[in-house]
């Protein structure tokens, strides 16, 4: 019996302790965020406290607008950020108060404060964006965001959470070229304990990049963001995974006129069943390797529901005019001079017009270097005129030469970095395991690169 309300005695204990975790004094957190935002020790004393105090935070979500009234977001940010972070878990939010909260902190935010707390950032930072996507407002969220990567930037060019949330609300407000001037930036480090970041939110990215890259016509690029999403290491497939690798097979038709082989670093389960789940763009693909139009086209068609289904019914057919240039290109190796009829026969495309406006077009993005003769209906086809000696290509040299030197440096860092990381010593000394030491299968974890 003794024992019996011993045991009883601790349970009321736990649960008297857990509500008086659980209770919290608004006001008095208020005060205390008031009074220690002044300076640095001040703000890890106040960031220690509020974490401590975050799941009382939750429990009070529904009535935490009236803190957030009282406080100063320039001067109160910290403080300001945790109570949205709790805000954001709430089961009921409204979407339109939440919104204007989260627009007034990263617009006014102190940067070093928020650096102080990045992970909460980023939970914000995808509930501000998720209820912008619901209520189809996503331009409201691209300046916001862009001030907050701009307060949380470092040296070490870390991906972000709010990297992938800011490239998403540009595709859905077809902001492409903001969204281009954010993926061109250099990104040289993932630290999932300094940003939040996830492996959702790392796919997420180069998917939404490559995206982004196709709305300006940048393929190459494209096809360079496609191929990092369905590269990355992984033990299963993923939706994001096989979307993009259906966009690579398109965009690689584009750019390459045919599919470039997945690299040997891709994980083994990627090699063994992407190919078998995208079955209608291999087909696509082996049509369009046999440079008939006619035969793309029967295969687009046959499959028109699944790409429409899918959303790439438009880049199909941006395949199909690219095919079609890819024959007018492939006649500038052959001949000189060529009439516009013989020229629209080899090409397979159907009228002298249509060649006529495919050849203009090439001509004008300096795919090919050609002149139309109106009189008799001849094209002459002509050597590429560039030099390679003006001062825009002398420039534009010197800026990729400069930038090859940053990335080395960069490579060379991270090269020994990991060279001293105590469990990559481990495992390549462990000759009695074998050649290369063992088992290599690292956990991606255990390397903050």
């Amino acid at each position: 019996k003794i024992k019996e309300q011993t045991f009883f005695c601790d349970i009321a204990s736990t649960e008297a302790k857990r509500k008086n975790k659980m209770s919290l004094d608004l006001n008095k957190l208020v005060t205390t965020i008031q009074g220690l935002s002044s300076n640095e020790n001040d703000l890890k004393n106040l960031r220690t406290q509020l974490t401590k105090s975050e799941e009382a935070l939750v429990a009070k979500s529904q009535n935490l607008d009236d803190a957030l009234a009282v406080l100063d977001p320039s001067h109160h940010s910290l403080g300001y950020l945790f109570i949205l972070a709790a805000k954001a878990q709430a089961p009921k939010i409204d979407a339109q108060k939440f919104i204007t909260q989260t627009q007034i902190l990263l617009q006014a935010a102190n940067p070093n404060q928020l650096r102080l707390a990045a992970p909460k950032l980023a939970k914000v930072s995808r509930k501000f964006t998720e209820l912008l996507v619901e209520v189809r407002q996503p331009m409201r969220g691209i300046l916001p965001l862009k001030a907050a990567l701009t307060a949380i930037a470092d040296e070490n060019k870390n991906l972000t959470p709010i990297h992938t949330d800011i490239v998403q609300l540009c595709l859905l407000a077809k902001s492409y070229r903001t969204a281009i001037n954010i993926i061109d930036e250099e990104l040289y480090g993932i630290n999932q304990d300094a940003t939040g970041l996830q492996p959702k939110d790392f796919l997420s990215y180069y998917y939404y990049g490559g995206r982004a890259y196709i709305g300006m016509k940048q393929y190459k690029k494209a096809l360079e963001f496609f191929k990092a999403v369905f590269t990355a290491p992984a033990v299963v497939l993923s939706a994001i995974m096989i979307e993009a690798y259906k966009k690579y097979v398109l965009v690689s038709l584009i750019v390459h006129g045919q599919v470039s082989s997945i690299p040997k670093h891709t994980s083994p389960v990627v090699h063994k069943h992407i190919k078998n789940i995208c079955v209608p763009y291999q087909e696509f693909a082996t049509s369009f390797a046999t440079q008939s139009t006619e035969d793309a086209h029967k295969c687009a068609s046959n499959h028109a529901e699944i790409f429409q289904k899918d959303g790439n019914f438009g880049l199909v057919k941006q395949c199909i005019q690219a095919l079609s240039r890819s024959n007018i290109k492939r006649n500038t190796q052959t001949y000189l001079t060529l009439s516009l009829g013989d020229l629209a026969a080899s090409s397979k495309l159907s009228t002298v017009g249509e060649v006529e406006t495919t050849l203009l077009k090439m001509i004008e993005e300096g795919e090919i270097f050609a002149q139309i003769n109106q009189k008799d209906g001849m094209v002459a086809f002509q050597e590429d005129t560039e030099t390679y000696s003006t001062n825009t290509m002398m420039n534009h040299l010197d800026a990729q030469i400069n930038r090859m030197m940053v990335l080395d440096k960069r490579i060379r860092g991270i090269d020994e970095s990991i060279a001293l990381t105590p469990i990559y010593v481990q495992r390549t000394t462990q000759s009695d395991k074998g050649k290369w030491g063992g088992d290599l299968e690292m956990d991606y974890q255990d390397f903050k690169v």
